[in-house]
């Protein structure tokens, strides 16, 4: 389920916080649970830490 992928998902980060991978899957997993505002945060992120992501832009442009 979202809440337990969420949840494991950010124990990652606390790991390795600057892997744009984790980031990204995080936004999805927050966008799968209507978590837009934060979905758009990891998203923007994950963005900063690989900007040559379009897939990662294209998320972030749908909701600006």
């Amino acid at each position: 389920d979202y809440e337990f992928a969420r949840d494991y998902i950010m124990r990652s980060l606390e790991v390795n916080p600057n892997s744009a991978v984790v980031n990204a899957h995080l936004g999805d997993v927050l966008e799968a649970i209507k978590d837009m505002k934060n979905a758009l945060k990891y998203w923007q992120k994950a963005y900063e830490l690989s900007p040559n992501s379009q897939n990662i832009k294209e998320k972030i442009d749908k909701f600006k």
